[in-house]
């Protein structure tokens, strides 16, 4: 069943972090060293208490038989539960307050803590005796003192020596008297003795030792003299979360054992309590594993580092539990006959579930005593204990009476699961809520300062651009700016190369996703929206997709590549589809495309975020060329219209207009077939064949020519976009000839005659139009710049309205989960 103590007795916190020395105090390897000692003494005290039932339980089982080693393992495994409820939680609660107090605080909290033990050792002792009475019919007195001593161990003052760093008291004043006392009680009982010198090595150190611990500590009367009764039941209803996952913890801890004897035989019943015995004293070594981490991960201040340390501890528990389990299916039926004498021995079947359960319960220690406790959400500790009782106690009494040993061991570790799923669930629940008050808090801070406020404090959203293709693209940079400039951090992820580059983006996203309230999949990533979906769900983050190049309109209904009803064409047209269905805000670049896709999705978010046009794309005088000079930059794709371009140009027949092409595509219309079509068409002489630059020497490109060219395709994607190069003449004061198109109408208030445009795939009409400007020389044109950054700027603020739903939409959704 679910068991998050270690072994027997309830599992102290570990030690906090050592603080680091003070300047000129022993150097680095000293405190190094202190710390190395502290470390290894937490970790091997664990493993004696795992050590010490293997020196008397042979010679008991051999001494005595099967019969009272089942009264003895009923007893333990009472003991053990009523261990966790007298221990009140403390050890989650009390070690950390104990690191941060002085002797004198730390004298008055342990008389209280162990005054609060005292008044919960009453009632829980009266219920193990009535329990002894009904379930050990053998050596029932011999039990009852066992069950008692295994209460009364929680009283130890282990939980404050480990909060102040003193492994070497808890073997003393602890580990030490209760190993010595197993020694002799196993010499006294190979020689002959009765069971009592066991009874007896149970009893006395958990009378003994606590005693010893409050002189150790210095606790005298008057330490415990404001302890009234009021106080001391406020100090126990401060414990009642704690004590909640506690009790039920006790339930379950002593039920298996119980559960098993009632529904079969005697040598079932003895088998099962061996394969009990033999899992709690692996999980009593494994818990130093989680011991030694535990101060490791609440040593930093920021709650997110201190998450990420959790969720190693939980990997490094998970991986030890894992090797643990193998070493138990190996060696588990030789190690119970030894340590059963052969009184009850376990087969490899039984050893390999025993070893699973293992594994799990290595795992909720990790979620549930260390990550959950991380994000204060201790109420997930009982509802996992509730959860596991409720599913392990029916399990158990029913697979065991029809499977025996191996069916009630399957109950154990399905139980163990449902704990270890309710665990996961909570901390999901508590760390996406988290992120929802954070998230929130960033958008008022961002909201109420406006850009310089964001700016200046730092504050805002956290934004995943997962995927980025090319970080100098200017879509994305556009994009980018913006939310840096409202404030938000941007962790840019530009997408992987190599063999492998599918499975680094992926791990990125997973990993990166962690810290972030709002992932934002770049242009040119529509086919991992589908990943990128999955996880946010799973974190609760609102996804934005940038839709800028959807698949099927660019490779199909633009460039051809396939037949319209081949399946990779249909595929295509899914994955487009997907990216919008699935974001909570899509983007496009044109108002024209945010309408004719809000229309195809109706219940679809989709934001028009005009592309802009760089910095670098600036206003500047013309050179007095007495030619008119036409410039096209671009990568020769079907909606650029470059043989339009080309076969235009030659139908002007004027020696006093040139044209410049930039760009480079090694592909069927590329740059070579553009220069083939000029030296036919006879005017391979004026037309300038440049390869791909940097985007300022475009920049000073455009400054040299009169006239940008921009796209003359007729596909439907050419009819409803708006190139770079159309943003980035006009910016620059150039004047600019395009195709005719709906989504240039968001533009010509803005920039007047500086735009023509011609019909689609027509070169006489742009001939046309280009011999009428060099008759004209237009001469360039000032102040298109601020009006096209002025709305650009309008329109990004739907960005900001539209991540305010998104985020506060995600809250509401992880609040209502919560519930």
């Amino acid at each position: 069943m679910p068991d998050p103590t270690a072994a027997d007795r309830p599992a102290p916190a570990a030690p906090p972090a050592p603080h680091p020395p003070a300047p000129g105090r022993g150097g680095a390897r000293g405190p190094v060293s202190s710390a190395a000692a502290r470390l290894g003494g937490f970790v091997a005290l664990p493993l004696l208490t795992a050590v010490a039932p293997l020196l008397v339980l042979p010679a008991i089982t051999a001494a005595f038989g099967q019969g009272a080693w089942v009264s003895v393992a009923v007893a333990q495994s009472l003991g053990a539960a009523a261990a966790v409820v007298v221990e009140l939680g403390w050890g989650l609660t009390g070690t950390q307050r104990a690191a941060r107090q002085g002797p004198e605080a730390r004298r008055r909290l342990l008389a209280l803590v162990t005054a609060t033990k005292l008044v919960a050792a009453v009632p829980t002792l009266a219920v193990v005796a009535l329990a002894v009475a009904l379930l050990v019919p053998r050596h029932p007195v011999e039990a009852l003192l066992i069950a008692a001593g295994g209460a009364l161990s929680s009283l130890n003052a282990t939980w404050l020596f480990i909060g102040t760093g003193r492994p070497s008291l808890v073997l003393a004043v602890e580990a030490g008297p209760r190993i010595a006392a197993m020694v002799v009680a196993a010499l006294a009982v190979s020689l002959g003795g009765s069971l009592w010198w066991f009874v007896a090595a149970c009893l006395l150190p958990s009378v003994v030792c606590p005693v010893v611990g409050l002189a150790v500590v210095g606790v005298r009367p008057r330490h415990a003299a404001g302890l009234t009764p009021r106080r001391v039941l406020g100090a126990l209803a401060g414990q009642r979360h704690a004590l909640t996952g506690r009790a039920l913890s006790a339930a379950y801890i002593a039920l298996p054992v119980v559960l098993v004897g009632a529904v079969a035989g005697t040598s079932v019943t003895a088998v099962f309590a061996a394969a009990e015995r033999l899992q709690r004293m692996l999980l009593s070594g494994l818990q130093a594993v989680p011991n030694a981490l535990q101060g490791w991960v609440g040593a930093p201040a920021g709650v997110e580092h201190r998450l990420d340390r959790a969720r190693v501890a939980i990997v490094v528990n998970g991986l030890v539990g894992a090797a643990a389990g193998v070493v138990l299916t190996v060696a588990g039926p030789w190690l119970s006959a030894v340590v059963f004498s052969g009184v009850a021995t376990l087969g490899h079947r039984e050893a390999a579930i025993s070893a699973t359960l293992v594994v799990v319960v290595s795992l909720s220690r990790a979620v549930g005593g260390i990550a959950l406790v991380v994000v204060g959400e201790v109420r997930g500790l009982a509802r996992s204990a509730l959860v596991g009782a409720l599913v392990g106690v029916p399990l158990i009494l029913l697979l065991g009476h029809q499977g025996g040993v191996v069916g009630a061991l399957a109950g154990e570790v399905v139980a163990e699961a449902a704990v270890l799923v309710v665990q996961l669930r909570s901390l999901g629940r508590a760390v996406a809520e988290r992120r929802g008050r954070s998230a929130a808090r960033a958008l008022g801070a961002a909201g109420a300062g406006g850009d310089a406020h964001g700016a200046a404090t730092g504050a805002g959203l956290r934004v995943l651009q997962w995927r980025v293709h090319d970080p100098g693209y200017p879509r994305n940079v556009r994009v980018r700016e913006h939310l840096e400039a409202r404030g938000h951090r941007v962790d840019l992820h530009e997408r992987a190369r190599g063999p492998r580059r599918h499975l680094v983006d992926l791990r990125a996203l997973v990993v990166r996703s962690r810290a972030a309230d709002v992932v934002l999949v770049s242009e040119m990533s529509l086919d991992f929206v589908a990943a990128a979906w999955a996880v946010a769900r799973v974190r609760r983050l609102p996804l934005v997709v940038d839709v800028f190049i959807g698949k099927h309109e660019t490779l199909v209904g633009d460039q051809g590549f396939r037949a319209p009803w081949s399946p990779r064409a249909l595929l295509w047209a899914l994955v487009d589809r997907v990216a919008v269905r699935a974001a909570d805000v899509a983007l496009v670049d044109t108002r024209v495309r945010a309408e004719h896709l809000g229309r195809r999705h109706p219940r679809a978010t989709v934001l028009s975020l005009p592309v802009g046009a760089p910095t670098w794309a600036r206003e500047r005088p013309l050179r007095g060329d007495p030619r008119l000079r036409l410039l096209f930059y671009g990568s020769f794709l079907p909606l650029h219209g470059v043989p339009t371009i080309v076969r235009g140009f030659a139908a002007t027949r004027r020696a006093d207009v040139a044209l410049t092409v930039v760009g480079s595509a090694d592909r069927a219309g590329g740059e070579a077939d553009a220069a083939a079509l000029a030296a036919e068409l006879g005017v391979g002489d004026r037309v300038a064949f440049l390869p791909a630059t940097s985007p300022e020497r475009l920049g000073e490109l455009i400054g040299e020519h009169d006239v940008v060219l921009g796209l003359f395709g007729d596909s439907e994607k050419a009819g409803s976009v708006i190139a770079n190069k159309v943003w980035q003449g006009l910016a620059a004061g150039r004047v600019v000839v395009t195709r005719e198109s709906a989504a240039l109408d968001e533009l010509r208030d803005l920039v007047g005659g500086q735009l023509v445009t011609v019909p689609a795939a027509d070169p006489e009409a742009l001939a046309r139009v280009v011999e009428g400007l060099a008759d004209r020389r237009p001469g360039a044109v000032g102040g298109a710049r601020a009006r096209l950054d002025a709305y650009v700027r309008a329109e990004f603020r739907g960005l900001d309205d539209a991540l305010a739903a998104a985020v506060t939409a995600a809250v509401g959704r992880r609040r209502g989960a919560r519930r």
